[in-house]
C-alpha cells in the first residue's frame, strides 16, 4: 500500500496544479476520498505545508532540491524532517519508493539559517517577510512570536444552539447522545465550545435538524454587541453566507427583523439555504447588492457592517491565506472597508448603532479605517463592548486572539450616530 506520505505529496500536486485554486484548500482537504484516520493524517501534512510554506521553500532551496517534479515529495519531507522531527529511516520507508538515497539525505542534513529576527519569526512560523514586519510595529517580538504561534494552531470549534427550533437543554441532551461534549461559554448566550467531536459538526443529526450553529466565538460577539432588542430593523451590510445575520435572529428570539445585503449572488445563494435550514428565513428579507450605493429606503435601528477583509485572523482555519495575501491586498482591502462604513453611516438614522468589524488582524483594515472615518466625520461616539482585549492603536475597539480567546482574531467596534445639533 501507498504510504501516508506519499499519498500526501499526490493530492498535494493535484492542489498545486489548480492554478486559479477555484476551491479553498479547506475544502480541498475535507472532499479528498480516502478512509476515516488515513485522510486525517493525510489533510494534517498537507495543512502543515501550507502553515510553514515560507520556512520549507527556504528549506529545500538550502538543499539544494530543484526537481519541479518532485517538489510535492520534497514539501512533504521537509514537513516531515521540520515538524515531525523524521530521520534517515523514516523518510525512508515512506518516500523512498519517489525519492533517491542522495535527496533523502539531503533533506536531513540541512539546516535553515536566518538573517535577523524578523527572518527567524517569518520562517519559523511560516508567514511571508512583510506580514511579520507590519504587526512588529504594534508588538514586542515576544508578543509577536505568542500571535504567529497561536495563529498556527487549529482553534476548537463552537455552536450556537438553535433554542427558535428547541430547548437549550432538548438539544444539549441530543448533542451528548451523538457522542459530542460541550463546554458552556460563560459570557455569550447559547454559545458552547465543542470539546470533544464524535465527527464533524455539520455530518450530526443536531446540525441536519437545524439545531446547532457552528460559529467562532469572535463572531458570536460580534453580534451580542448590537444588543438587538424585540422589534429592531438591523441592516446587515455585507451578510452572506449569514451566520450572524441567522444567530441575531436566533439571540433575539426571532423578535427582530433584518434587511440582509450582499453582492456575491452565489454567496447569497447559499445564504438563503441556510436561513432556512435554521428556519429564521421569515424575519430576513435578502437583497444583491454593493453596500457602498446601496440605500435600503427603510429607517433601521442598527446596522452590521462585518466588512470584506484578508481574513488574516481565520488563518488558524485557513493557512493558504499566508501564501496568497499581499501587503497590496491589505490596502486595497482598507479603502473598499471605508466606502462600506460611510456609506452605511450616510444613510444611518440619527441614534443609530453600527458594529464594524473584520476577521483581519492588521490594524490597517481595522483601527486606522475607523481613524480616516473618525477624522472626517465628528458626529460619532465609540462605544466598547466589553469582550475581547484592548484594541492596538488608540482605545478604538475590541479584539480576540488566537492565543488568548481559543477562536479566530477579530476586532469590532460600535459607533453612535449623533445629531447635528
Amino acid at each position: 500500500m501507498t504510504s501516508v506520505s506519499e499519498r500526501a505529496a499526490k493530492y498535494l500536486a493535484k492542489y498545486l496544479k489548480k492554478s486559479n485554486k477555484s476551491i479553498s484548500l479547506k475544502k480541498f482537504l475535507y472532499k479528498i476520498p480516502e478512509p476515516g484516520k488515513r485522510r486525517k493524517r493525510i489533510q494534517r501534512i498537507i495543512y502543515g505545508i501550507y502553515t510553514y510554506w515560507d520556512l520549507i521553500e527556504r528549506f529545500l532551496q538550502s538543499a539544494g532540491l530543484v526537481n519541479e517534479k518532485k517538489k510535492p515529495y520534497y514539501m512533504v519531507g521537509a514537513f516531515r524532517v521540520l515538524i515531525d522531527k523524521w530521520g534517515y529511516e523514516q523518510l525512508r520507508k515512506q518516500l523512498g519508493n519517489i525519492l533517491h538515497d542522495d535527496e533523502i539525505k539531503a533533506l536531513i542534513s540541512t539546516e535553515v539559517e536566518f538573517t535577523d529576527d524578523i527572518d527567524r519569526l517569518a520562517l519559523t512560523y511560516g508567514y511571508k517577510r512583510w506580514f511579520v514586519e507590519v504587526l512588529s510595529k504594534y508588538f514586542s517580538l515576544m508578543d509577536l512570536e505568542k500571535i504567529l504561534e497561536g495563529l498556527n494552531k487549529r482553534v476548537p470549534t463552537w455552536i450556537i444552539l438553535n433554542s427558535l427550533r428547541a430547548e437549550e437543554n432538548e438539544i444539549l441532551k441530543m448533542l451528548e447522545t451523538e457522542g459530542y461534549e460541550v463546554i458552556k461559554d460563560d459570557k455569550i448566550p447559547l454559545l458552547y465550545k465543542l470539546a470533544k467531536l464524535s465527527r464533524k459538526i455539520q455530518e450530526s443529526e443536531v446540525y441536519k435538524k437545524g439545531l446547532v450553529l457552528p460559529m467562532q466565538k469572535a463572531s458570536a460577539a460580534v453580534v451580542l454587541s448590537l444588543n438587538l432588542k424585540d422589534g429592531e430593523l438591523l441592516y446587515d451590510a455585507c451578510a452572506a453566507p449569514g451566520i450572524k445575520t441567522i444567530f441575531s435572529v436566533i439571540l433575539s428570539g426571532g423578535g427582530i427583523r433584518v434587511i440582509a445585503l450582499d453582492k456575491s449572488e452565489i454567496r447569497l445563494k447559499r445564504m438563503k439555504a441556510l436561513l432556512k435550514h435554521f428556519g429564521v428565513n421569515k424575519n430576513v428579507k435578502v437583497f444583491l447588492g454593493d453596500a457602498r450605493f446601496f440605500n435600503p429606503k427603510r429607517s433601521f435601528d442598527k446596522a452590521l457592517v462585518d466588512a470584506p477583509c484578508t481574513s488574516t485572523g481565520t488563518i488558524p482555519k485557513n493557512p493558504d491565506i499566508k501564501v496568497k495575501i499581499t501587503y497590496e491586498d491589505v490596502q486595497s482591502f482598507a479603502q473598499l472597508q471605508y466606502e462600506i462604513l460611510w456609506s452605511v453611516h450616510r444613510i444611518a438614522p440619527e441614534n443609530a448603532e453600527i458594529v464594524y468589524a473584520t476577521c483581519s488582524i492588521f490594524p490597517e483594515e481595522n483601527e486606522f479605517v475607523i481613524k480616516r472615518f473618525l477624522s472626517h466625520e465628528k458626529r460619532v461616539e465609540i462605544r466598547l463592548a466589553e469582550l475581547g482585549v484592548s484594541s492596538l492603536v488608540d482605545n478604538l475597539g475590541k479584539r480576540f486572539w488566537p492565543h488568548i480567546h481559543e477562536t479566530i482574531g477579530m476586532f469590532y467596534t460600535k459607533l453612535i450616530k449623533l445629531s447635528p445639533w
